[in-house]
């Protein structure tokens, strides 16, 4: 079943580059100087040709930009599968993903609720994590493709609202997890003060090992990335004998 999930997620990222056309870059010498124009092309033509400077030339550029970074997921994931396994791995039809309602609750998330300063924030593309732990978790979590929000608002109950360090979104098997990171994993004060959290998470519908997850880590220790995905896909593999048993 763990190989399944794997599978999964190698299939969601070719059928995600498929859908999405390739668009090309160029500089073009025009009377006013030279202009940068992104396009496509079709049987030689260059097609939705725009300006680079243009509303439609940004949202061409981020969809450029989505397709190389999808592409970079799915090289990663391809690399590891064929260490493992000794063979390329082959595409399965996922008929359970879409604008669910789990993608919709995910998409209306917002990010960055908490308004807690922190003195030792850290940045990942351009955007800013309050821990070198927190930061280097959403790397992670781009080098395979996993869509998550940071630090969002979300209601549980009795009029309580929290900031969960990551909510993650896999779309392969419709899953959200719930995520913690406690750093100083040295301090028994300071763990046994964050436990309330994750009682209040369970009160609140939330499980452990199945859409919730809680990482302890030392301060200075850097994540063992295998052991992060592994985690991961132990809880989509559980989702995923659901969805099989649910069919």
């Amino acid at each position: 079943m763990r190989k399944k999930v794997e599978q999964l997620q190698i299939s969601y990222f070719r059928d995600l580059i498929d859908s999405c056309p390739e668009y090309k870059m160029g500089t073009w010498r025009t009377p006013e100087g030279p202009r940068i124009y992104i396009w496509r092309n079709v049987k030689g033509k260059k097609i939705d040709c725009h300006r680079i400077s243009s509303g439609r030339g940004q949202e061409l550029l981020k969809l450029m930009e989505d397709r190389k970074n999808n592409i970079n997921v799915l090289n990663i994931l391809e690399s590891e599968w064929i260490e493992k396994y000794g063979l390329p791995c082959e595409s399965l039809k996922i008929t359970h993903y879409g604008y669910t309602e789990n993608r919709r609750w995910f998409d209306e998330l917002r990010e960055r609720q908490n308004s807690y300063k922190s003195k030792t924030s850290v940045y990942h593309k351009g955007k800013e994590f309050k821990s070198r732990l927190e930061g280097d978790f959403a790397k992670i979590m781009d080098e395979y493709g996993i869509l998550y929000k940071y630090e969002p608002k979300i209601w549980l109950s009795n009029n309580t609202w929290r900031n969960p360090d990551f909510i993650l979104y896999l779309p392969w098997v419709d899953l959200i997890i719930i995520v913690e990171i406690f750093g100083k994993c040295g301090d028994k004060e300071y763990l046994y003060d964050n436990r309330h959290k994750v009682y209040e998470y369970m009160d609140a519908g939330w499980t452990p090992g199945f859409d919730m997850l809680c990482f302890v880590y030392n301060d200075r220790t850097p994540y063992i990335r295998d052991m992060v995905m592994e985690e991961i896909r132990s809880v989509a593999q559980r989702k995923l004998v659901t969805l099989i048993n649910a069919a």
